[in-house]
Order: structure tokens, then sequence, then C-alpha cells
């Protein structure tokens, strides 16, 4: 199931329509209209990974409930890429070194982007 799919099994799951979801939601101190509900539920836009959570609030459920086991950790790599662009080079490999000695099975190699491959 996609993520727009789950949403609105979740949303009529729990009776809301889509403007009493939305009502529900707080995105950067508004509600959610019921028409960006609608576009996630037929997967034209998704929402951002904070109004995610709030849904999983509302929906009592879990992260991986609404995205699925692959989704949720393509989500964390990207907060994790996004936090780290914003580090220092001091930052980036005390944070290198505490993945390197937790994860000490992976294969660390960096390409010309500072990305982890």
């Amino acid at each position: 199931m996609t993520l727009g799919s789950q949403i609105k099994m979740y949303r009529i799951r729990n009776g809301f329509s889509q403007d009493e979801l939305g009502e529900l939601l707080n995105v950067n101190g508004e509600t959610v209209s019921g028409k960006t509900i609608s576009s996630w539920e037929v997967d034209r836009t998704e929402p951002k990974m904070g109004t995610i959570e709030q849904l999983c609030t509302i929906f009592k459920c879990q992260k991986t409930d609404l995205l699925g086991p692959d989704k949720h950790i393509d989500l964390d790599l990207a907060i994790i890429q996004r936090e780290r662009s914003k580090m220092s080079d001091k930052e980036k490999n005390k944070l290198m070194n505490i993945l390197k000695a937790n994860f000490d099975d992976y294969n660390w190699e960096e390409d010309d982007s500072g990305n982890i491959e």
C-alpha cells in the first residue's frame, strides 16, 4: 500500500473527514486543508516528516504502519543527511566515528559528494 492509501485507510478507520483530520493537524501554526489531505491520499504529494509524526499520534500508530519499513528508513536517512549537511567537519567526523563503531560490518566508502555509499 502507498503512503496515501494508508493515510486514507487510517483516516476512515478513525471516522474523520478530510477536513476534520486537517483541523487536527498543525503545520507551522495553521491547520491543513482537506484539499491537501486529498492530494496526499491520491499520492500526488506527500506530507513532511513532522506531519507524518502528527498523523501517527492522531491515528495512534507507528511510522512504519503508515510508511512501510523501507520508506521509513529512507526518510530517516534523508533526515540524517540533511542534519549532516549543517555540521562542521569536526562534527561530521565525530558522527562517522559513532556510525562506524556501531556498524563495523558495513563497507564504509564515500563518494565525491560526501554521502555514504
